[in-house]
C-alpha cells in the first residue's frame, strides 16, 4: 500500500526537477494545448453561429407573415416553426460548449503560469494540483527495478505527456516512455509489510525513489 500523498509530493517534486531542467518547458506545453484546443478559430465559430441564429431567426419572422397571409396553412407553420427552433436550439447549445471550453482553457493557462512562477522564483514545494496533475500526466507507475533488476516496490515513475525531442534523446527509453532523470523524493511516510507468517508490521520511511519520464510520442 501506498499513501497517497506521498505520490502527490512525488509529483510535485518530479514537476519541479523537470522544470529546472528546461524553463521553457510549460511555455511550450502552453503553446501546444492552445493549438490543439484551437482558440484562434472559436471566434470564427462563434461569429459563424450567431449569424446562423440570426438567420433561423429571421426564417421565423418570415414564416410568421406567410402564416398571416395565408400563404401557408397553421399547421404547416407548427411544423416548420418547429424545425427551426430546434434548430436555434442545437446552435445555442454549440455556443455554450464553445464559451465554455474557451473559459476552461484560459483557467488552465492561467494556473500553468501560476504554477511555472512558483517554481522559477521560489525554492519552496509549490502545492499539489490535481488538474495540473490530469494535464500533465499520461499515468504514474508504482514499483520498479534498480540497476542490477531487484524489484523496488516505493519506487514511482511519473509520465508526463508533454512533447520535448531533447529529452528523448538524452533519456533511457524504456518501452512507449523515456526516462530523463532519477531522484528521491524527500517525505515521510509509513508502509506495512507482511512476513511470511501473515504479520504485518508499520515502516516508516523518509524518502522514496522517482523516475521522471517523457511519454514517447
Amino acid at each position: 500500500m501506498f499513501d497517497e500523498a506521498a505520490l502527490q509530493a512525488g509529483f510535485v517534486t518530479a514537476l519541479k526537477s523537470i522544470m529546472e531542467i528546461d524553463s521553457n518547458l510549460i511555455n511550450s506545453f502552453m503553446k501546444s494545448t492552445k493549438e490543439v484546443i484551437g482558440n484562434g478559430n472559436h471566434q470564427k465559430k462563434l461569429l459563424d453561429l450567431n449569424d446562423s441564429i440570426k438567420n433561423l431567426k429571421d426564417r421565423q419572422a418570415k414564416l410568421i407573415d406567410l402564416m398571416l397571409d395565408e400563404t401557408i396553412s397553421k399547421d404547416d407553420y407548427g411544423i416548420k416553426s418547429n424545425e427551426l427552433t430546434n434548430l436555434i436550439l442545437t446552435k445555442e447549445k454549440e455556443i455554450n460548449q464553445i464559451e465554455e471550453l474557451v473559459s476552461n482553457q484560459e483557467s488552465l493557462e492561467t494556473k500553468l503560469q501560476e504554477i511555472k512562477d512558483k517554481i522559477l522564483e521560489s525554492d519552496t514545494i509549490v502545492i499539489y494540483d490535481p488538474e495540473i496533475f490530469t494535464l500533465l500526466i499520461d499515468r504514474v507507475i508504482v514499483g520498479g527495478h534498480d540497476s542490477l533488476e531487484n524489484k523496488v516496490p516505493e519506487q514511482v515513475t511519473y509520465i508526463f505527456d508533454i512533447t520535448n525531442e531533447a529529452f528523448r534523446i538524452k533519456g533511457k527509453k524504456d518501452k512507449d516512455y523515456t526516462i530523463i532523470s532519477t531522484m528521491n523524493c524527500q517525505y515521510s511516510y509509513h508502509t506495512f509489510s507482511q512476513n511470511e507468517y501473515g504479520y504485518r508490521t508499520r515502516v516508516k520511511h523518509d524518502s522514496f525513489p522517482i523516475q521522471i519520464a517523457i511519454k514517447n510520442k
